[in-house]
């Protein structure tokens, strides 16, 4: 597609949850049926890139996704899309996961709270060490719905 074509690529299979660039010719989504899909920019061209998990965060080099589902969270290198199990999660994880450059920390936000009286949750914001497996309370209160690490 070149910069004068008024031509856009649809991905009419999109659920409105998870997008990130994978390169500048590629696009990682979650499609309706939770699967990850990759799809190229120029051509539209599809195909499911991890088949039952949906994208929730990603390197920012682009060569490791984070991937989901309603348990776990699992690292896929996306030179070859397998899956690897990082950690199992609650319910009331947050679907807001950052991943430190240097792919040593997970950031995400965790369900304290729902408190009823005003229909509100509280969440705190949380750092896991993926190579020690412990994680650390950050900031109370806190929330992420998306973000990115700055060095």
């Amino acid at each position: 597609m070149d910069d004068n074509s008024d031509e856009r690529v649809i991905a009419d299979d999109y659920s409105g949850r998870g997008c990130y660039w994978q390169s500048n010719d590629a696009i990682l989504y979650s499609d309706v049926n939770s699967n990850t899909v990759k799809m190229a920019l120029k051509t539209g061209d599809k195909s499911i890139a991890v088949k039952g998990l949906e994208p929730v965060g990603m390197s920012n080099d682009g060569e490791l996704l984070l991937c989901a589902d309603k348990k776990y969270i699992y690292s896929v290198n996306t030179d070859n899309y397998t899956p690897d199990l990082l950690k199992k999660f609650n319910p009331g994880i947050n679907r807001g996961f950052v991943l430190s450059p240097d792919k040593r920390y997970l950031i995400y936000s965790k369900l304290r709270a729902f408190e009823l009286f005003i229909l509100a949750e509280t969440k705190d914001l949380w750092l896991y060490d993926l190579n020690t497996n412990k994680e650390k309370l950050l900031i109370k209160g806190a929330s992420l719905l998306s973000g990115f690490w700055i060095e």
